[in-house]
């Protein structure tokens, strides 16, 4: 097979496993959904340029075998730029998590200082009276 066939294929493969990839962690709770839908597009348009755009560009630009090499590099680059938005998802959940925690303690804060004021209240009016 020629070089250019083969990276036309591989980054259509690659576009629709990234489209996949998404939707799969967003079903499972570990990718927010603007990731989820920024993955979704990208693996589109990655997609439509490997049908549309010619590849005789590319193996003019690299060589005859030196696309490959390229091709992996931007595979290991996307995947770590997935997993990078796999851990921020991650972050943006348990931050969001950590402030319902503190309005919850806010209210209860809040509680329990009109329960202090109004039993120091009774106090004071108690020690007033003898």
């Amino acid at each position: 097979m020629e070089m250019a066939v083969i990276m036309k294929i591989g980054i259509i493969v690659f576009g629709f496993a990234m489209i996949l990839a998404g939707f799969w962690f967003h079903s499972r709770k570990k990718l927010a959904v603007n990731f989820a839908v920024f993955w979704a597009v990208l693996g589109i348009l990655l997609a439509l340029a490997g049908v549309v755009l010619p590849m005789w560009i590319w193996g003019r630009l690299f060589g005859t075998w030196q696309g490959i090499p390229f091709l992996c590099l931007g595979i290991i680059l996307f995947i770590g730029g997935f997993l990078i938005s796999m851990i921020m998802s991650r972050l943006i959940a348990q931050n969001r998590e950590l402030a319902m925690q503190v309005a919850l303690l806010l209210e209860e804060k809040e509680r329990i200082e009109l329960e202090l004021g109004e039993v120091s209240e009774r106090y004071e009016k108690a020690a007033v009276c003898y």
